[in-house]
């Protein structure tokens, strides 16, 4: 499949997913660091410090990715434009028309339905842009993670055990899968 970028801002019915801008690194920053003892279980990045200073490097080097159609990363928010999270495209493998969506979400919105409704729209301008298979990957013991692909008919492809080391452990990763033909009748 030919590279082609996604739109760089997308609403739906209480969201705004939006490209991330320099100018968010110090909110960025400042969830990571409040929410770090969540993130730190499933995100190797994460750190005690995280500061607004990552955040920015964090920003900078996905503009410079998605430039390149390596990776599409989201700012997510609110109709009243609070930053909830972010939600990105990953794992881009174009040659297999193929790609990851992941996310992470402030704990306080956790449980609203906010990253189905983010993933339910990327899905949808995925398989407009030409994708065939889309995943999402994540930590069986993250019970809310699992529930945004079971919750969008996407299949349980595999368990793979102690798959990742991170936080001094190995841990397991799940990997759930949707195909266009399965949205498509």
């Amino acid at each position: 499949m030919e590279k082609k970028f996604p739109s760089v801002e997308m609403k739906t019915p209480r969201l705004i997913l939006k490209r991330h801008q320099v100018s968010e690194s110090h909110v960025m920053g400042q969830v990571v660091r409040q929410n770090f003892s969540r993130f730190a279980l499933i995100f190797p990045w994460v750190h005690e410090h995280y500061s607004s200073d990552d955040a920015l490097k964090f920003i900078e080097a996905s503009l410079s990715q998605w430039d390149r159609a390596e990776m599409f990363d989201f700012s997510m928010y609110d109709q009243q434009m609070e930053y909830l999270g972010n939600i990105g495209i990953h794992t881009i493998r174009w040659e297999h028309d193929r790609a990851e969506i992941g996310y992470w979400i402030k704990q306080e919105f956790e449980g609203l339905g906010y990253v189905t409704e983010a993933v339910s729209q990327l899905l949808r301008e995925l398989f407009s842009l030409g994708f065939n298979r889309i995943e999402i990957r994540c930590d069986p013991e993250n019970a809310r993670s699992r529930k945004i692909p079971e919750r969008l008919g996407m299949r349980l492809e595999g368990h793979f055990r102690e798959h990742v080391f991170q936080q001094n452990a190995y841990r397991d990763t799940l990997v759930y899968a949707l195909l266009r033909s399965e949205v498509e009748h």
